[in-house]
């Protein structure tokens, strides 16, 4: 799957991560500010990604498997992400059968 995240509670969730986890000058608002683009270009910077800026799926992920380090303090962030994740797994499911056919 590939693409960008643009939904509003997905890059609040993605924020909140990158906050927490990579820059404290990031502000969990839902708009993909500069102070986002350039948490998103550490983070990708730290896990060797080609540096974007742009919050992917596949860095949507990744920070997913960041916030489950600390459970206790992102316990309910997780929950919602993790039904995200799901929808998109689905999403992608059908676009896949879609293409093959």
């Amino acid at each position: 799957m590939s693409g960008m995240i643009k939904d509003f509670e997905k890059v609040k969730n993605a924020q909140r991560v990158l906050h927490d986890k990579v820059s404290n000058l990031v502000k969990v608002n839902g708009v993909v500010d500069e102070a986002t683009k350039g948490a998103i270009q550490n983070f990708e910077f730290k896990n060797g990604l080609p540096m974007t800026g742009e919050l992917s799926y596949r860095v949507y992920r990744m920070l997913v498997d960041e916030a489950k380090d600390e459970p206790e303090e992102t316990e309910e962030l997780l929950d919602e992400i993790e039904e995200d994740v799901v929808i998109e797994d689905d999403d992608a499911d059908w676009e896949e059968s879609e293409d093959d056919a």
